[in-house]
């Protein structure tokens, strides 16, 4: 597992923001690992989930992972814009009242 948080100095203190993780698990089709974000509603849409995600992606890519996957609910249009424009190739699956999301990290 590997989790990154995003912090901002309030008041002399530093307050967590937001914050983003992966964990692996083996496929048959290669090393994949689950993802997952978490932004304080004040700080969303100021691309911190996008941030993370770049920088996920690069430590994934180190460790030989090939994909990310997520569950993402139909009505959260702003994860699935993170994921859209994080420019990776993606795939996207209706899944009982979710969308599985699949990031592509090769290439």
């Amino acid at each position: 597992m590997v989790a990154l948080v995003v912090t901002n100095e309030s008041r002399g203190r530093d307050a967590i923001i937001g914050g983003g993780r992966y964990v692996t698990f083996n496929r048959p089709a290669g090393r994949s690992a689950e993802v997952a974000f978490l932004v304080e509603e004040d700080y969303s849409g100021l691309g911190i989930a996008g941030r993370i995600l770049k920088h996920l992606t690069r430590i994934a890519r180190e460790k030989g992972i090939s994909q990310f996957e997520a569950e993402v609910l139909p009505r959260n249009k702003a994860m699935l814009a993170v994921f859209r424009r994080s420019a990776l190739p993606m795939k996207l699956t209706p899944a009982d009242d979710t969308i599985h999301v699949t990031l592509s990290l090769n290439g």
